[in-house]
């Protein structure tokens, strides 16, 4: 997850060495806790957004997944999909949001038989972390987390994809 500021105006504010990059009418940079004091300070109106990517893939033995998911597991709609450049194993969509509250990240690691799920939510708080087999993941999930299962399935399906170069989730 990364964080920027954003901010309703085509001309940012002069503020020491502060790259800004503009776009349909907003200027956003990365976020610190030294500008938006600054921009407090100022009386500047911004916003926060969040910044979360779908991501991985598979090698020889292992795998890793991280699927993006709205709070009740719905797919979200993307900002970005990237197709050019190095994608093996790498960032495939990225997701913006000012409600991270809203966003799950569902995160899967698996070497051989092995299998490691975690759950967490849009601030990158662990909600839910298991250790179980890959066989045996879906008998050992909790009834409270079924409602994220289409995302969980995503991520398992990537984390299995040699090389993957793909967005799975997404609309």
């Amino acid at each position: 997850m990364e964080k920027q500021i954003v901010i309703k105006n085509e001309n940012p504010l002069e503020i020491g060495g502060i790259n800004w990059n503009v776009r349909k009418g907003h200027s956003f940079t990365k976020w610190s806790e030294e500008l938006s004091e600054k921009l407090i300070e100022k009386n500047v109106p911004f916003s926060v957004r969040y910044i979360y990517y779908e991501r991985g893939g598979a090698t020889r033995n292992t795998g890793n997944a991280v699927i993006i998911a709205g709070k009740i597991g719905n797919k979200l709609k993307s900002a970005v999909i990237f197709t050019g450049g190095h994608l093996s194993n790498g960032r495939h969509v990225q997701f913006n949001s000012y409600y991270p509250e809203n966003i799950r990240q569902v995160c899967v690691w698996r070497h051989r038989g092995d299998f490691r799920l975690e759950i967490k939510d849009g601030y990158d708080k662990s909600l839910f972390e298991m250790e179980t087999t890959t066989e045996s993941w879906r008998k050992d999930l909790p009834e409270k987390y079924e409602i994220l299962i289409d995302a969980i399935n995503a991520a398992v399906n990537k984390s299995y994809d040699y090389h993957c170069r793909s967005a799975y989730y997404y609309y």
